[in-house]
């Protein structure tokens, strides 16, 4: 796609959000050059706010004239080379999307007219609505259809009330002025980066129509903000009449609504439409295209491939199938992928290859785990190549991208890196972390059954006076064994040490031992007690310290506020909380000396972790034979809800089940009276007909009294705007506004 461009001058500055403007040159629209210049009616815009033309497809000449127009008024500007496909507004979008840079991006038709303020409000919305917080929320904003004559008298009305003036002949219902209004419209604005993820609209779509509502319906899915209506793929009504919670539309138009109840909009300014053009005659098959793409996505979760942040530079990869280092929700933030299989290179040829495609970094997985890779990775070292490593972190869920190293021979754990205040918004973050954590029964590897303190204790015989040193083991085979013991030098001299240690201790203690999920052999130490069933995090509660070599369970237990003792090299090692050993005269001084992490620096290392360093994920995992009759867990898949060290904004995805806000909002104040008629329990999802009135009784000869709901239902039928403008719903009044 970007080999296409053929001028491209996009400014360095980065930005809080960039307006992506897609055009192309008609020959029927002279008034092009003119309409570029609208953005500047909001004469308040931001400096962190950037323009982007995207120009897809129109002839040199023109292009040349229109990237000196963009270049004096300040806007970036980007030619794609497509004069002879036809106009596809979803290519120019993704063009736009790849090449801004800014956190946000947010889509504007050169036909869009702002006001004095506008992007302000939009980046205030960016802010009250959380999307720093929540990465797949977006935002749309409605538009108000100025007639040929309003057009022109909107462009000269005094600035400081044009807004409100033409908001009031909407209400007004001044048809003669204001043609319509939308609330569901293609104007988002939206994190660059989720856009790009997503695969951005779907450019099997051509000339006119659907493909930013087909790319709006996925992200409505995924962010959940509304709960689904009943058939949401069905296409029922318009937005603007529709009054029922039922098929997409329904609640496509509620983003739309939010914002224009907030008096954030834009004004559309009127031009001829030609609708025997081949760009609008698109439409029909667009149609069909987008109907058969809304069932893809809700059945089978099919989206575009994604697309390359092209600041990101290239990245070469090894595997398409490793979902640490290849997963659609963070390959945009690595660029132009590269993908080559790393059996076909020796390290001359990686370092060839790397020069020869102007490769910006590697990302490769756990680089131990094979001894050609350790070669790659320590020739990139040497060389000081740019790289990253991913792999699984010490916390449930988590995985890094670590650009320092990997694990104990990594700088980013250095002190100097998380050692500093937190904030109170940071140690609160800590402390809700810690809370879930011991709340949660799942681990990162299987677990026994929960017992609690006293299940443990109980089962083992350890009497009332007795204190437990918990020693979680590790695989022998694991990389950080064999690679980075550190000091201890081996897993046989760590199990020495835990027998050492259980001798010094004597009856004050008992050692409780637990052997590593994925392994079979219970190793002989004497003098311990091994729970090879326990939950690590009962055994955590239960303990009154911990000894290992290098295991991630080293964190949990610094989360438990227990006294850590490591034997090897340790990525977590810092003397204020906890301790590196080698023999048991040093376990027991810890001891004695009431040895304990320090709480405020424990804070600040596992903030750290959690908000700065690591992403999050949830794994899905089989288990699988490993060397002989061994096994290990493989990971198949990670759903990303956090991404930390990749492009340019921190990725956050709400993890919580349920939808943010449910039918109560008054913007659900339209669909109002349909809830309230109950569907017949025989019609699925249907509305249940309502029964004609009472026949006159024999008695009295007089129609017996209606109902409210069935004098509701005929003043409906008789009189619709009548209805709609008596309502107690404010929603419901403006439509009456509207639609009549």
């Amino acid at each position: 796609m970007l080999n296409k461009i053929t001028i491209a001058e996009i400014q360095k500055r980065y930005g809080r959000l960039t307006v992506v403007i897609p055009v192309r040159f008609a020959h029927d629209r002279d008034d092009m050059f003119e309409r570029l210049a609208y953005v500047e009616e909001d004469r308040r815009r931001p400096q962190n706010v950037n323009i982007l033309v995207v120009d897809d497809g129109s002839p040199k000449r023109l292009a040349d004239e229109m990237r000196i127009r963009c270049s004096e008024r300040g806007y970036s500007y980007a030619h794609i080379e497509s004069e002879y496909l036809p106009f596809s507004i979803a290519r120019a979008r993704n063009v736009g999307a790849s090449l801004a840079r800014s956190d946000y991006i947010m889509f504007q038709d050169v036909d869009l007219i702002p006001y004095d303020g506008f992007y302000e409000a939009v980046l205030k919305e960016i802010k009250v609505q959380g999307l720093d917080d929540n990465g797949q929320m977006f935002l749309m904003f409605g538009v108000i259809y100025l007639s040929q004559k309003a057009t022109k008298d909107f462009l000269e009305h005094d600035r400081e009330t044009r807004k409100e003036t033409y908001l009031q002949h909407l209400f007004d219902a001044r048809g003669d002025l204001v043609e319509k209004v939308s609330t569901g419209t293609s104007v988002i604005a939206i994190n660059r980066e989720y856009y790009l993820a997503r695969g951005g609209n779907d450019e099997d779509f051509q000339r006119w129509g659907f493909d930013d509502i087909e790319f709006n319906c996925r992200c409505i899915r995924k962010v959940r903000k509304f709960p689904l209506p009943e058939e949401f793929k069905q296409d029922y009504k318009n937005c603007a009449t529709i009054t029922e919670y039922k098929g997409w539309k329904s609640i496509y138009r509620l983003f739309g609504d939010m914002t224009f109840q907030k008096g954030i909009m834009l004004f559309h300014a009127w031009h001829e439409v030609d609708f025997n053009s081949d760009y609008q005659k698109g439409r029909s098959v667009n149609e069909r295209l987008f109907n058969q793409k809304l069932i893809n996505f809700a059945t089978k979760g099919i989206e575009p491939p994604p697309l390359p942040s092209a600041m990101e530079g290239n990245t070469l990869l090894f595997s398409e199938t490793n979902p640490f280092i290849h997963s659609r929700e963070f390959l945009p933030r690595l660029g132009n992928v590269f993908l080559e299989k790393e059996d076909e290179f020796t390290t001359k040829a990686l370092l060839r290859y790397i020069k020869a495609n102007n490769i910006t970094r590697v990302l490769m997985h756990n680089p131990y785990a094979t001894t050609k890779r350790l070669g790659f990775y320590k020739a990139l070292r040497r060389r000081k190549i740019p790289y990253l490593i991913a792999e699984r972190g010490a916390l449930r869920d988590s995985v890094f991208f670590d650009p320092n190293g990997f694990n104990s021979d990594s700088s980013s754990y250095d002190s100097s890196n998380w050692d500093k205040p937190l904030g109170k918004q940071e140690e609160q973050s800590v402390e809700n972390y810690i809370r879930q954590e011991m709340a949660e029964d799942s681990s990162l590897e299987s677990q026994g059954a929960r017992r609690g303190v006293a299940g443990i204790r109980k089962k083992l015989g350890v009497r009332p006076n007795q204190k437990i040193l918990f020693v979680p083991l590790q695989r022998p085979s694991d990389t950080v064994i064999k690679y980075m013991c550190g000091p201890i030098e081996t897993h046989d001299r760590f199990l020495e040490l835990v027998g050492e240690t259980a001798t010094a201790l004597g009856e004050e203690w008992v050692v409780v031992v637990k052997k590593h999920p994925l392994e079979d052999l219970t190793p002989e130490i004497p003098h311990v007690v091994f729970d090879n069933d326990a939950h690590v995090k009962d055994m955590l509660e239960a303990c009154e310290a911990m000894l290992l070599i290098n295991s991630g369970v080293g964190c949990l237990g610094m989360i438990w506020g227990k006294p850590v003792y490591h034997a090897g090299a340790a990525f977590y090692s810092h003397p204020a909380i906890n301790r590196q050993v080698t023999a048991a005269e040093e376990i027991l001084e810890g001891i004695q000396s009431g040895f304990k992490p320090n709480r405020e620096k424990v804070y600040r290392f596992i903030s750290y972790l959690i908000n700065d360093f690591y992403s999050f994920g949830k794994f899905t995992t089989r288990e699988a034979k490993w060397e002989g009759d061994s096994r290990m867990t493989v990971t198949t898949a990670i759903d990303f809800y956090q991404i930390r060290g990749l492009g340019q904004t921190r990725f956050n995805a709400r993890t919580e089940q349920g939808v943010i806000t449910g039918r109560e909002t008054i913007l659900m104040d339209r669909y109002r009276f349909a809830m309230s008629v109950k569907p017949s329990p025989n019609t699925r999802g249907k509305q249940a007909p309502v029964p004609p009135p009472p026949e006159a009784t024999a008695e009295s000869g007089e129609p017996a009294p209606l109902s409210r709901r069935e004098k509701l239902r005929r003043k409906k039928e008789r009189n619709p705007r009548q209805y709609y403008a008596d309502s107690k719903f404010f929603m419901a009044r403006l439509y009456s506004k509207i639609a009549f």
